[in-house]
């Protein structure tokens, strides 16, 4: 039913986005993950940041001259480097756990141009749904020279992990007039609400810088 729900909101507020004049973009995103845990666990926040790559399409629905209705499809992993609580194998050290999101924010969004429109900055606020389709744990040994190890999440078999998460997302950014459109760099901040791990408290959390392209139709 929650994936259900998902996917019916996600394609409502598409089609919404989709009935007026729009603007469509895509981003590529450099991403800061890691989980909020219990204060009472004693880890500090620079032992558990994991990094990597996420992407995003863009569709802006403007609702006047400076402000817009922003739905942001995309894919995006998050989880973190010193996952607390789980069983490790013989000789391991640590464990990073990885969860490969689909995501839909939808976000309003204030812009501002500039320099006879060659500038645009713009802030962003908003929620959305995310759903995780895959992951995995990699384990680390005391042994140096030992190999990595990586496995894959079996849900069935993992009750406790909770696939869906629902957060606030909030940023900003700067545009730089090219041809018909506007190259975009901008930072982004994730706040999770659900703990990933329903056995404790384990939220989401992602700082993300990007890079991306858009044109207004």
């Amino acid at each position: 039913m929650k994936l259900a729900h998902f996917l019916f909101l996600s394609a409502n507020l598409f089609a919404i986005s989709l009935s007026a004049q729009i603007t469509l973009g895509v981003n590529v995103f450099y991403n800061s993950a890691w989980q909020e845990y219990s204060e009472d666990l004693l880890i500090s926040r620079q032992q558990v940041y994991i990094h990597n790559a996420g992407a995003s399409a863009t569709v802006a629905y403007g609702i006047d001259q400076h402000l817009s209705l922003v739905v942001a499809p995309g894919f995006v992993q998050r989880g973190a480097a010193c996952f607390p609580g789980f069983q490790l194998p013989i000789g391991g050290d640590e464990v990073t756990f990885v969860g490969n999101y689909i995501e839909m924010p939808v976000m309003v969004q204030g812009h501002l141009n500039a320099w006879q429109n060659r500038l645009q900055f713009f802030v962003q606020a908003g929620a959305g749904y995310s759903y995780m389709i895959s992951g995995y744990r990699e384990f680390s040994f005391e042994n140096p020279e030992a190999p990595a190890q990586r496995n894959r999440l079996v849900f069935d078999e993992e009750p406790n992990v909770n696939r869906f998460d629902f957060g606030y997302y909030g940023g900003g950014g700067i545009g730089v007039k090219a041809g018909p459109g506007y190259l975009t760099a901008e930072f982004r901040y994730y706040h999770g609400m659900p703990d990933v791990d329903e056995t404790q408290v384990s939220k989401n959390r992602a700082t993300s810088y990007g890079l991306g392209y858009r044109i207004e139709l």
